[in-house]
């Protein structure tokens, strides 16, 4: 029964590290590909289409995380792909 239990939690990890991995790729292309005149509140009118790799969505996303942590915001992903393969590993 424990090991049944045990085996159901090790799933849940897995899938919340693959979740974090892609979570950490998705920031990592669009903060490096972060182009400030994506954001229509800062160029009128903003780059159609949007310079930004993963769209207007990783644009938006990219400029409220440097608006939150400025240059920190870089240590986001890294943060993502350690708890990722924190979580995907057994112990």
């Amino acid at each position: 029964m424990a090991k049944e239990r045990e085996r159901s939690g090790f799933g849940l990890r897995r899938t919340l590290g693959v979740i974090a991995l892609l979570a950490a790729l998705f920031f990592s292309l669009g903060l490096f590909s972060y182009d400030w005149g994506d954001i229509g509140a800062l160029k009128s009118p903003a780059n159609s289409p949007a310079m930004n790799l993963i769209g207007p969505l990783g644009a938006h996303v990219s400029f409220g995380l440097f608006m939150l942590f400025g240059v920190g915001a870089y240590v986001v992903p890294l943060w993502l792909t350690v708890l990722g393969a924190v979580l995907l590993t057994d112990n």
